[in-house]
């Protein structure tokens, strides 16, 4: 009888251990698949950039490094996904992916932005949102990856120090692009206003974007008017149950696109 309790133990032991190496290789196959499709469309900016800088003549063109920086291959994006509708990019980091809005809040959860499914899952816009970024506060949603893909960097700007050395991300539309200027960052609850999209008035947007400012771990050196919009980056965060981290931008749209 104790042998038989004995080697159920032992069975029950394995099986558990089996479980746990079978659940990891698992994520190890699902990160693995996400960075090459992530790896092979931020490559896809390369040959963008590669096919722009050449004439028609064959002769080297003069685009600037800092025009080049901006060129996103946004009609071969969407040939892939017709959800695609900009790229997001915060320079010097692995931040730079392209953003989707999805018909819900649950697809772009856990498929990637080719459509396979993947617990890394897509940046996708907020379905109440103006897909080009007009609406008082556009919201991006991306996860927190254990692999530090995706939305893992976004909880950095909890330190200051970071925020001084990436004070402004890329948003990239088909059409125009714009800088995104950081001005603040804090842990909120899911039933904080944090994520609210449009308002009432415009003393009402003021009175949002002061409470912005208030809430930041940080304060800019110099002061942020009111913009016109503001996206809002938002992914997971553990300091209590349903704690979210939030950074919102300031929008400054530069030039339209070709």
């Amino acid at each position: 009888m104790k042998n038989s309790i004995y080697w159920i133990a032992v069975g029950l032991c394995v099986l558990v251990i089996a479980w746990k190496l079978v659940t990891i290789l698992g994520y190890d196959i699902e990160y693995h698949r996400s960075d090459q499709v992530y790896e092979q469309l931020a490559a896809m900016t390369t040959e963008e950039i590669g096919d722009n800088a050449v004439k028609k003549d064959g002769e080297a063109s003069d685009c600037t490094s800092d025009e080049r920086e901006w060129m996103i291959p946004s009609e071969k994006l969407k040939q892939i996904n017709p959800d695609y509708v900009g790229w997001l990019r915060l320079p010097g980091t692995g931040i730079d992916y392209p953003v989707v809005q999805g018909k819900d809040h649950e697809f772009y959860l856990d498929h990637l932005f080719d459509g396979t499914k993947n617990k890394a899952g897509c940046l996708f816009l907020d379905v109440g949102n103006r897909s080009d970024f007009s609406s008082c506060n556009s919201i991006i949603y991306g996860h927190y990856m254990k692999n530090k893909s995706m939305f893992y960097e976004l909880s950095f700007y909890k330190e200051a120090s970071w925020w001084k050395e990436h004070p402004e991300f890329q948003l990239i539309l088909p059409d125009r692009q714009a800088r995104l200027v950081v001005f603040s960052a804090y842990v909120a609850d899911v039933q904080e206003n944090a994520w609210q999209i449009d308002f009432e008035s415009q003393e009402a947007y003021e009175n949002w974007m002061k409470d912005r400012k208030e809430r930041s771990l940080f304060q800019p050196d110099q002061e942020i008017g009111i913009p016109d919009s503001v996206v809002t980056c938002s992914t997971c965060s553990y300091e209590f149950e349903n704690a979210r981290f939030v950074v919102h931008m300031a929008v400054y749209w530069d030039k339209e696109t070709t």
